[in-house]
């Protein structure tokens, strides 16, 4: 019985710390390649950006130019949280302290993802009412 508790326990673990992973690796993939194909459709437009955009494209297109940079921090990140991932759910009994470190693992690419996805949309919509008049 204790080995399918230990099993269980490191299969959500994997899933855990692999659901967090994904959602940086397609944060990274929304900024390098999917943010500079809508920047050139805003300049095309000539259209004047919104604050919020505006930051999304320039940082986006810092992730374009140096990704290479992010490969060290995502390894060394993906250990850490695997570390700690195991730690909290093999070394403590708290589901308090495990929900935690689950908030804190997935809720940083989620508000990113907030962030682009909002920041593009504040553009797009500016784009259609000058379309639309």
């Amino acid at each position: 019985m204790e080995t399918s508790k230990q099993q269980n326990t490191l299969a959500g673990s994997v899933i855990r710390v692999g659901i967090a992973a994904f959602l940086w690796a397609l944060f990274v993939a929304t900024m390098v390649f999917f943010v500079p194909r809508q920047r050139r459709t805003f300049d095309d437009f000539q259209m004047s950006l919104p604050t919020l955009t505006m930051i999304v494209v320039d940082v986006s297109m810092w992730f374009a130019d140096f990704w290479w940079v992010l490969i060290p921090f995502a390894i060394g990140g993906l250990f850490v949280a695997s570390g700690i991932t195991w730690i909290v759910r093999h070394r403590t009994n708290s589901r308090a302290l495990a929900a935690l470190w689950t908030l804190v693992l997935l809720a940083p690419p989620l508000l990113c993802h907030l962030v682009i996805w909002g920041g593009l949309w504040l553009a797009w919509a500016k784009l259609n009412e000058g379309l639309n008049h």
